[in-house]
């Protein structure tokens, strides 16, 4: 660190003789005056430069701190001399620039550790010795809930969220830190912290938790326990702000009440003879100054010494105002005041650190969702729907469960309440969609701890996900031709989802919501199996048929029967050879079918009555 007190003292002690020599000498007043004034003006210039090639160069927020203190002794000796410090000021956002940019650099690879080492597990408190450690690094968790709970006390969260806590109060700490002796009003150090920590926010920690997301993209219990830990950082920027609020506080309460740093005191008037006296008697040369505005000649003042002397004490001006500052503390001419905020409320400060850390989450949740999603399609991808013969479709499971048992029971109740209409109770789900369940329901479960609202939406995203894949079945191109027993199949996987949907995996999720998501296929499927094609049409017609089923097929539109029963025609015509197609019951039964497509298509074209 290179001596800064030296070096301002020397630039302070060449103004205060050339000054002191603008105001003995008789005659030189004017050239005095014009030539300081360009030096002046020249000197500030190299500052600047200066300023900004050493904040540069530091390395620790301790030098730029310290530089920043000579710089605000050196502005304030200056200002106090007459000289003028617009671009002294200048210097001192120039290191808090730098300063924070360093901050933030240093505080970067802080959060990129503390998410490197995190072990994502759930914080267990053994004894009081780690709760005293626990509330230390964390005053948040100090509740009166979590208080009452018996050891050992279990959080949701990880540790991450107690370490991030800590380290962005380590940041505002040093923020604050930076502005002390500024003399800055209430609001103004107020936004300047806020826009300190704003930036931490977003171009620090935002950039590293969005890191940590994508690294985490195959790590189910990973993305689940980043979410939990970056819901209860949310709630944690609310005592971020009242934190920060107290450190301003305390900070406008010391300085109205006179607690001062001694640098703050310097109140020098350089055109008085007596500041000058007092300077010269700290610096031992009284002799070359007169008393009674009566000054002696040029050549019995020794300026030599007077040089050497300014050069050598570091920024005599500011040590004398030092040495008395215990007698000075209570005049009010020496004492810095700050304008503080006139309302009965301070403003409340405003981090953005909750919006950023909200987006993020949401980043997460997306993430979970095309997990689940994922694993989803895989499940269902190699479960076979295409066509083969009776003897080998009807895949067995032979794990029996409750959902089995479900299923072995044949019923013929209306699609509109939940109830599959199956009609070959010896096809058992397929084992895929079976195991596909199981796994939901464990990843559910352990969603017990992730705010409500994502578990619903993820839960609410997978049905649809799964519908949308069981719907591809019958019109993608991933099964080759339809079949009885492969629509049957289909049929009997999706009773097993809708037992699913029917069992509510989600705490608080609507049980109706979810099996409305399948709604869509099981009426299709139903309509198929049951033949019920004149109701069908009846109601599509908007005339009344037998009243049984009313609008039991109100989810299936006239365009998507057509395109099943197209598919399965086709699909015979693959399947079936010459002399079975020769036989009357297939040739009445192909008869039904296209009839059928035909009142479909007329229905397709024609408007429904209103």
């Amino acid at each position: 660190m290179r001596n800064y007190g030296e070096f301002f003292s020397g630039i302070c002690g060449f103004f205060v003789v050339d000054d002191f020599i603008r105001h003995t000498l008789s005659g030189s007043s004017v050239f005095y005056q014009t030539y300081l004034d360009e030096l002046w003006v020249h000197t500030v210039n190299r500052l600047i430069d200066f300023v900004h090639v050493n904040a540069k160069s530091c390395d620790s927020p301790n030098d730029l701190i310290k530089l920043k203190d000579y710089l605000i002794i050196f502005e304030r000796t200056m200002q106090n001399l007459g000289f003028p410090i617009t671009g002294l000021t200048e210097t001192i956002g120039i290191v808090q620039r730098y300063y924070h940019r360093l901050l933030a650099s240093q505080w970067k690879f802080k959060f990129e550790a503390i998410i490197a080492e995190d072990s994502y597990e759930t914080i267990k408190i053994s004894n009081s010795e780690q709760l005293a450690e626990f509330l230390e690094m964390y005053p948040p968790g100090d509740t009166v809930e979590f208080s009452e709970l018996p050891f050992p006390k279990q959080l949701c969260f990880s540790w991450m969220v107690p370490k991030i806590y800590q380290t962005v109060r380590e940041y505002i700490n040093l923020c604050y830190r930076f502005c002390e002796n500024m003399d800055l009003a209430y609001t103004e150090l107020e936004d300047t912290i806020n826009r300190a920590t704003n930036f931490l926010f977003s171009q620090c920690l935002n950039t590293v938790l969005t890191s940590g997301v994508r690294s985490s993209l195959r790590q189910l219990p990973r993305l689940t326990q980043f979410c939990i830990n970056l819901d209860e950082l949310e709630t944690v920027c609310g005592h971020l702000d009242n934190y920060l609020q107290y450190t301003l506080l305390d900070e406008a309460s010391s300085i109205t009440s006179g607690r001062l740093k001694d640098f703050a005191m310097i109140r020098v008037l350089a055109h008085s003879v007596n500041c000058l006296k007092s300077i010269a008697r700290q610096l031992n040369c009284v002799d070359i100054l007169t008393t009674e505005n009566k000054t002696k000649q040029t050549d019995n003042v020794n300026f030599g010494q007077l040089i050497h002397s300014c050069r050598v004490m570091p920024l005599c001006i500011a040590v004398y105002t030092a040495n008395r500052h215990d007698n000075q503390r209570e005049d009010p001419d020496m004492t810095t005041s700050v304008t503080l905020n006139s309302g009965a409320n301070p403003p409340r400060s405003r981090l953005q650190g909750a919006s950023l850390l909200k987006d993020i989450r949401v980043l997460v949740e997306d993430q979970i969702c095309n997990h689940l999603k994922d694993n989803v399609a895989k499940f269902i991808n190699l479960s076979n729907y295409d066509d083969t013969d009776d003897n080998n479709s009807g895949q067995t499971n032979n794990n029996t469960n409750k959902n089995d048992q479900l299923l072995n029971n044949s019923q013929t109740v209306d699609g509109r309440n939940g109830v599959s209409y199956i009609t070959n109770t010896k096809i058992k789900p397929t084992e895929n969609i079976v195991h596909l369940t199981s796994w939901l329901k464990s990843v559910f479960d352990s969603f017990s701890n992730l705010p409500p609202k994502i578990a619903q939406t993820a839960c609410i995203s997978v049905c649809k996900h799964i519908a949308r894949l069981l719907y591809d079945v019958l019109f993608g191109s991933q099964v080759r031709s339809l079949s009885e027993t492969g629509l049957q199949q289909l049929s009997i996987d999706l009773s097993l989802c809708e037992s699913f949907a029917r069992s509510q995996p989600v705490p608080g999720l609507d049980r109706t919501t979810l099996w409305l998501i399948f709604a869509d296929l099981r009426q299709l499927l139903d309509l198929y199996h049951k033949d019920d094609w004149t109701s069908y049409i009846a109601f599509r017609k908007n005339v009344t048929g037998s009243g049984k089923y009313g609008s039991a097929y109100d989810r299936v539109p006239p365009s998507v029967a057509i395109k099943l029963l197209e598919r399965l025609r086709d699909s015979d015509k693959k399947r079936t050879g010459f002399l079975q197609a020769m036989r009357k019951e297939e040739r009445g039964r192909k008869k039904k079918l296209e009839d059928i497509i035909r009142q479909l298509r007329e229905l397709n074209v024609t408007p429904r009555n209103n």
